[in-house]
């Protein structure tokens, strides 16, 4: 988020959704715009953030950043839509920031309606929906977005001496895996 500028200058307008909490502690830390979206707002307390219930449908409040940690495989709505919805709440210029747990090549998916043990079967858990492949998801995005550039350029935003420093790979920065950081920007 620093690197697309979340805290440069006045106060962003930031939702993160079903957050870590060293994350969203950080961020309130950073911003007095912060919002979080999570399954049990009553349990997730956080100083001056405002605290709501995720909303699989979207919002009509609007926002510059918009950030999600392995959410989508959590959504029962197809990808496209959970992402589209997401899109729509971005003031112009806004950014979309988020990973994905990336298995494979494809993505595997099953219906809103499986049980619980199905999903556990498929996914070792009851509250996944879906796995992303490495090559699926990208052509996904492309589609969605009309961009060929779907990951964050982290790469071109720090020296090589600072990617060396963090233990980064410049070359793995910009390829599909669980650690990378999704990227879209609305028109301004």
């Amino acid at each position: 988020m620093r690197s697309a500028g979340a805290f440069d200058g006045g106060d962003a307008r930031i939702l993160l959704i079903a957050p870590d909490r060293c994350l969203a502690k950080r961020v309130s830390q950073q911003t007095t715009q912060l919002h979080v979206r999570v399954a049990e707002p009553d349990k997730f307390k956080m100083g001056k953030a405002t605290i709501g219930p995720l909303d699989d449908e979207g919002s009509a409040e609007r926002f510059d950043f918009i950030v999600h940690n392995n959410y989508l495989d959590t959504v029962s709505m197809a990808t496209v839509d959970a992402v589209s919805a997401l899109d729509t709440m971005l003031q112009p210029g806004g950014w979309h920031l988020f990973t994905l747990p990336i298995k494979g090549g494809t993505i595997e998916e099953l219906d809103a309606d499986s049980s619980e043990h199905e999903r556990r079967e498929a996914f070792g858990r009851h509250d996944r929906f879906r796995t992303f492949g490495r090559d699926d998801t990208k052509q996904l995005l492309q589609e969605l977005w009309g961009s060929q550039s779907v990951l964050f350029p982290l790469a071109r935003r720090y020296s090589e001496a600072d990617l060396y420093r963090h233990g980064l790979d410049a070359r793995q920065l910009s390829r599909v895996h669980s650690n990378a950081v999704f990227a879209w920007q609305a028109r301004a």
